[in-house]
């Protein structure tokens, strides 16, 4: 019996058309643009991590062992996040595509104002301007802000704090 011949898609043979294998380079050329997309927001976000890192005027060992955690979490390599933090740009903001990701992004955010023990105005400030280009009100910020004072001023560690963000930001 013979096969019906089928138009040629980038080169490909009828058969490797018909099992969708002339759409590879198609589907590559998309995984490569969505990858490139993907970094841009996962760099923008760090730049975010290390700003916050530096708003206190010092940027401690354990920030650092943070930012480096939360970058291979993102998929960055050691000369990314290094490169990063040499060359921060906070004004190049990119917002996630995912509410789930926006919310891991503030979770991370105030992780990082936590993990030193001291959380500074200008942090809290800084995170307010993060959290409102996430699309989340001052009021939320304003209210886990206001959460995170009282278990510090209560005793409880920013360990046991950071570990707590995702049940304290759901109730808001």
């Amino acid at each position: 019996k013979k096969q019906k011949r089928i138009p040629w898609i980038n080169g490909a043979t009828s058969h490797q058309t018909m099992h969708g294998i002339g759409m590879l380079p198609t589907i590559l050329h998309q995984m490569q643009v969505k990858f490139f997309e993907m970094n841009k927001e996962h760099k923008s976000h760090l730049s975010n991590l290390i700003s916050l890192a530096y708003a206190d005027g010092k940027f401690v060992e354990k920030e650092k062992v943070l930012l480096y955690a939360f970058g291979h979490k993102m998929g960055l390599s050691k000369a990314e996040i290094n490169d990063s933090i040499i060359n921060f740009n906070v004004d190049n903001f990119v917002m996630p595509d995912s509410c789930s990701e926006r919310y891991n992004q503030l979770y991370e955010l105030i992780t990082m104002i936590l993990i030193d023990g001291d959380v500074h105005e200008h942090e809290v400030s800084l995170l307010k301007k993060y959290a409102n280009k996430l699309g989340f009100s001052e009021s939320l910020v304003d209210k886990v802000a206001q959460k995170i004072r009282e278990f510090l001023l209560k005793g409880y560690s920013t360990n046991k704090i950071a570990d707590d963000l995702p049940n304290l930001i759901s109730k808001f």
